[in-house]
C-alpha cells in the first residue's frame, strides 16, 4: 500500500543561521516589513513509500531522516503522514 509524508526539518533552536538571518534583514531593512519577530529557514519533503502498514511507512521515513535526510546533531524533524 502507497503512504504519502510530509517532512519538514529545521536546524535546532539556538544554532546560528546565517542564511535566515541573510533574509530576515533584507526583509526587515530593506522590503520594510519590520513586524517580523522571528524567521526560520528549512527543508520541506514529500516522499511516497509501498510499505505493508502505515506503521512501517512511518518507520523507514524516519530511517531515512536519521540517516540521510536530516542531521540530527543539528536539525529536528517532523514528519505528518498524509
Amino acid at each position: 500500500m502507497k503512504y504519502k509524508a510530509e517532512i519538514k526539518i529545521l536546524l535546532h533552536q539556538g544554532l546560528l543561521d546565517p542564511q535566515s538571518v541573510a533574509i530576515k534583514k533584507t526583509l526587515i531593512d530593506t522590503l520594510n516589513f519590520d513586524m517580523i519577530e522571528h524567521f526560520s529557514l528549512g527543508k520541506y519533503i514529500v516522499v511516497e513509500v509501498d510499505c505493508d502498514n502505515e506503521v512501517s511507512a512511518k518507520e523507514s521515513i524516519e530511517k531515512m531522516c536519521d540517516q540521510l535526510l536530516a542531521n540530527p546533531v543539528m536539525e529536528n524533524y517532523t514528519i505528518t503522514m498524509k
